[in-house]
C-alpha cells in the first residue's frame, strides 16, 4: 500500500485509490490530476473506527453533475456497495 507518494502508482494493488474523510456525509473528491482506470474508495471515519462505504471508477466520477469548484465531488448515494465480507 502507498500513501499518495506517488500518484503513478495506485494506493492498493493493482488499481485502487483509497480517499478519507472524517465527515460522517462527506463526499468522495476525485482530482483532475487523478488516473483514469482506477477505482476510488471512499472510508468515512476516525481512529479506531473506520467504515468502508464505497467506490466509484474514475471516469464515471469525472462528470459536470458531480462538479464542485476545481475537482468532483460524488455523494456517497451515487456510489456503488463495497463487497460483502
Amino acid at each position: 500500500m502507498t500513501c499518495g507518494d506517488d500518484l503513478n502508482e495506485p494506493d492498493l494493488w493493482p488499481n485502487v485509490e483509497v480517499r478519507h474523510t472524517t465527515r460522517e456525509n462527506g463526499g468522495l473528491i476525485i482530482r483532475p490530476r487523478d488516473k483514469d482506470g482506477r477505482i476510488f474508495l471512499l472510508v468515512v471515519g476516525t481512529m479506531p473506527n473506520y467504515r468502508v462505504v464505497g467506490w466509484i471508477r474514475s471516469e464515471d466520477a469525472k462528470q459536470e453533475r458531480y462538479g464542485w469548484e476545481d475537482v468532483w465531488k460524488v455523494p456517497q448515494s451515487d456510489l456503488r456497495p463495497p463487497p460483502a465480507p
